[in-house]
């Protein structure tokens, strides 16, 4: 069983993700803040991080690169999850977090594509501290 980290603005996609993974072993716990994802994952490191990129406030980026900063943030995998493709980021800001992410899925996603993807970030081995 896996601790996974959802951290998203849209309480709807907390229930989509939390209905996608109800039938796996993970425990999943949502935050709909960057600042709330971070406090969590300082208290209670997760295995694995869902990571939306365009949240108010703080955004996946800067999410991102406080989550990095954290003490043992080298054994929790980050999994990007936007609207926007991937060039789209890319050429953006956000080029730091999604060399730091294992993965990346663009909304609105098919539940087999997610799970596939979870369970393929889980098996990565953890990058070091």
């Amino acid at each position: 069983m896996a601790n996974i980290l959802l951290i998203d603005d849209d309480r709807d996609f907390h229930e989509i993700v939390s209905l996608f993974l109800s039938n796996t072993p993970h425990k999943i716990t949502c935050a709909s803040s960057g600042q709330l994802g971070i406090n969590i994952a300082a208290q209670n490191p997760p295995d694995l991080i869902i990571l939306d990129i365009a949240m108010p406030g703080m955004d996946g980026t800067e999410t991102c690169e406080k989550l990095r900063a954290l003490p043992n943030a080298g054994k929790t995998h980050i999994m990007i999850m936007s609207v926007h493709s991937k060039g789209e980021l890319r050429s953006g800001i956000c080029t730091g977090c999604l060399d730091a992410a294992v993965s990346y899925i663009t909304k609105p996603v098919d539940m087999n594509v997610f799970i596939t993807a979870v369970d393929n970030a889980l098996a990565q081995e953890p990058v070091s501290d």
